[in-house]
């Protein structure tokens, strides 16, 4: 997805980008130092507002994997349980309630902290290890298939109460003015205005998923 959204970005603004995988921890480090101008599906904080421009373009709630064999039938009775590890990836942010409930797992040692989220899956298929992980659906659709997890895994929404979350395109303060951010602003307006986002999201996800991710403020 995000790298159909830049390749739409680039046509329309005639720039040319180079693409890489990096893990999400060093993405952030690299986007404050200038070594990288940009990147996708980042979320807005008040720190980052300090080294980075944020664009808002679409907004994904995070919904609980829990393989099959596991009893629990909610948060409370995941925690109740401490032999049950639970899989994240370092600086996400999942929801107020959901980021809650993992701090104090993590008070507890009971969360197996990775660098990026294609880890925590690769942990979480293997036997024993953690029983349960949060993500969006353009992750884990992504990532159950490639694992063969379909029949071992349910989904769930342990925290109903967050709402999705608003993801941004994050543009370096070290690479871009505030006079350039403008021009930026108004050609990811455009792509939403004319139902191009939409379209990328529907080309991954179907039409329902895709409406759900247009349904962000904003800023």
């Amino acid at each position: 997805i995000d790298k159909d959204v830049a390749e739409e970005l680039g046509r329309r603004s005639g720039c040319r980008f180079e693409f890489s995988v990096k893990p999400r921890a060093r993405i952030w480090v690299e986007i404050e130092s200038g070594a990288l101008m940009m990147t996708g599906s980042g979320i807005q904080t008040d720190k980052r507002d300090v080294f980075s421009w944020a664009v808002r373009y679409m907004a994904q709630k995070n919904y609980v994997l829990v393989k099959n064999e596991l009893k629990a039938n909610s948060a409370d009775q995941f925690a109740a349980d401490p032999n049950l590890l639970w899989g994240a990836v370092r600086s996400y942010k999942h929801g107020e309630q959901a980021d809650a409930f993992l701090d104090g797992l993590r008070q507890k040692s009971r969360v197996v902290d990775e660098s990026d989220l294609s880890n925590v899956f690769r942990i979480f298929a293997a036997p024993q290890r953690t029983s349960a992980l949060l993500a969006p659906p353009p992750a884990y659709a992504k990532y159950v298939k490639e694992m063969g997890l379909d029949s071992r895994i349910r989904v769930v929404d342990w925290f109903a109460q967050d709402q999705p979350i608003p993801h941004s395109l994050i543009f370096s303060k070290k690479a871009f003015s505030g006079s350039e951010m403008k021009k930026w602003r108004a050609i990811v307006e455009q792509m939403r205005g004319d139902g191009t986002l939409r379209a990328i999201y529907k080309k991954y996800l179907g039409a329902e998923d895709a409406d759900r991710m247009m349904q962000y403020p904003l800023k």
